[in-house]
């Protein structure tokens, strides 16, 4: 959060376009006391560095359709398709091409050996002393609509693993790739399922 109010607090006082800066200086001392108060607190998550693992191609269409949903304020975005065929690269570049959008950008990534809360509970939270249960009320007033969560590999049976309901109750914007197909549990206005197919030849 302070990059982001820092970075609009230069863009705003330096800009060579006196339209786009401070008209007084009341808002300029309002949005410094707000940087001020955040950078007093300590309490903060630890977040991921995302980004594709090569040379990323082509999937525009599939990362306009994620930034457009996003947009149109669904809680999550799900990438459905086979396995290999590219959902955890389409949503490390949407989090590297978006990450300015964001304060706080987390990976979680789910295997079957543990359940989707066991991964949740792995999320560091800097300078927080509390048992399981305290990190897990804690996490949800850190997860805000500038926090992209990326689900990957939630390959699960429907109704196996229920914790993505719960996560789905915060403010963050949540990308899920899976080969699961969840329409019958996600539809509606709430929720997007992107089909991610093979490359047209």
């Amino acid at each position: 959060k302070i990059k982001r109010l820092l970075r609009n607090i230069f863009k705003k006082t330096l800009s060579a376009n006196i339209c786009r800066r401070y008209k007084t200086t009341d808002k300029l001392i309002a949005d410094l006391g707000e940087a001020i108060k955040i950078a007093d607190s300590d309490i903060y998550l630890k977040g991921d560095d995302v980004c594709c693992s090569g040379r990323f191609i082509g999937r525009e269409k599939e990362l306009l359709l994620i930034k457009e949903n996003f947009d149109a304020k669904k809680k999550a975005v799900f990438l459905h398709g086979f396995g290999g065929i590219g959902k955890t690269e389409i949503a490390r570049r949407y989090a590297e091409l978006h990450n300015k959008d964001y304060d706080m950008i987390l990976f979680v990534k789910y295997d079957n050996n543990s359940t989707l809360q066991d991964k949740l509970d792995e999320i560091e939270i800097v300078n927080f002393d509390g048992d399981t249960i305290e990190h897990r009320r804690k996490l949800r007033t850190l997860f805000d609509d500038n926090t992209l969560i990326i689900v990957d590999n939630f390959d699960v049976e429907i109704g196996i693993d229920n914790t993505l309901k719960s996560l789905l109750d915060t403010k963050a914007h949540v990308l899920v790739s899976t080969r699961t197909d969840f329409t019958s549990v996600y539809s509606g206005d709430n929720y997007a399922i992107i089909e991610i197919s093979e490359f047209a030849n």
